[in-house]
């Protein structure tokens, strides 16, 4: 469902996308697992768009911190060496 929202976004040309922490919301997916998720997915050519694509998060109020810094390390992790 994530890859092609991507695709479907890159399709549209659309520039800024607001997504809830798909998953969390129904608690199917830990917020860790979800944010995970979401990186890996970016990660494949396939679900990335050819334009940047500007996506804002929403996350409960409690999770700003802690989410932003499990963002920070996931993303840091999957950049080459």
């Amino acid at each position: 469902a994530l890859r092609n929202l991507l695709r479907t976004a890159g399709q549209r040309r659309v520039r800024s996308l607001a997504l809830p922490l798909l998953g969390w919301g129904q608690r199917v997916l830990p917020w860790q697992r979800a944010l995970e998720v979401l990186v890996r997915t970016l990660e494949e050519p396939a679900a990335r768009p050819a334009q940047p694509l500007r996506i804002w998060l929403q996350l409960p109020a409690e999770l700003h911190g802690t989410a932003a810094a499990a963002l920070s390390e996931l993303a840091a992790d999957s950049r080459p060496s």
